[in-house]
C-alpha cells in the first residue's frame, strides 16, 4: 500500500516557486492569450515526459485532445470549418446551429498558437 509523505519546505523556497509560476502564467497570457493555461501546461508536461521516455532525437506523436470552438453569429461557419480542416486535416463536428465546433486531433504548442 502506497503512503504519502508531506514535504515541508522553507517559506522562501515556496515564495520563489510562486514567483516563477506567476512569471510562467504571464508568459502564457502574453504568447497564447486565447488558450487555457491548464492546456498549455498539460501539453508541455506531456512533451517533457515523452522526451524523457524516448531519450532520443526521434519525435513521438503529440497527444490527442477534444477541442471545442465556440463562435458568434457573425462568424462564417464554412470558413471556420475549412480553417479547422486546414490546420488539423480533420472535419469538425458541428453543434448548436454552427455556434459550436468540436474536433479531436493531435495538439501541440505550435497548433495551439494558431489563430
Amino acid at each position: 500500500m502506497a503512503t504519502s509523505r508531506w514535504i515541508f519546505m522553507p517559506s522562501d523556497e515556496l515564495q520563489e516557486i510562486r514567483r516563477v509560476f506567476q512569471g510562467l502564467q504571464t508568459l502564457y497570457q502574453l504568447h497564447l492569450p486565447k488558450i487555457s493555461p491548464a492546456l498549455i501546461h498539460d501539453l508541455l508536461i506531456r512533451e517533457e515526459e515523452e522526451a524523457q521516455k524516448s531519450n532520443t532525437t526521434s519525435k513521438s506523436s503529440p497527444p490527442f485532445y477534444m477541442v471545442e470552438i465556440s463562435t458568434t453569429k457573425s462568424a462564417d461557419p464554412e470558413k471556420m470549418k475549412n480553417l479547422i480542416f486546414k490546420e488539423t486535416g480533420l472535419l469538425p463536428s458541428v453543434y448548436e446551429k454552427w455556434y459550436s465546433l468540436c474536433s479531436k486531433h493531435e495538439t501541440d504548442p505550435g497548433i495551439a498558437k494558431s489563430d
